[in-house]
């Protein structure tokens, strides 16, 4: 990775500069920081919760009393979106295909075809 030149030492035009500034934000470092565990906490719920559960501190202070409730909600957003899926593939007792192959295959279980 290539460090971050300082456009107004090193040229001496302004489009020597211009196109020096736009290289340094494309290349731009990000040094690594702490964040508040409730910052974290308040932004990926689920993703702390995982955290926490394979890191085996769970079950610590700061964590025992919403980890469970942020894993079943994460549950319950699965298995909502999981239900709207399986209305997706039928429509009026009928399978509806879902690519290109199963709309050209010829089927029978419909009763549609002799």
């Amino acid at each position: 990775m290539k460090y971050i030149k300082n456009p107004i030492i090193e040229t001496s035009t302004v489009e020597e500069q211009l196109k020096d500034t736009s290289y340094a934000l494309d290349g731009l470092m990000v040094q690594p920081s702490w964040e508040a565990l409730k910052d974290m906490k308040e932004i990926y719920p689920t993703q702390v919760a995982d955290f926490a559960v394979a890191q085996k501190i769970a079950d610590l202070p700061a964590f025992w009393w919403w980890v469970p409730q942020a894993l079943k909600r994460r549950e319950s957003i699965i298995n909502a979106i999981k239900t709207c899926f399986k209305k997706k593939t039928h429509k009026y007792g009928i399978q509806v295909p879902q690519n290109m192959d199963q709309l050209l295959a010829p089927s029978n279980t419909q009763g549609d075809e002799k």
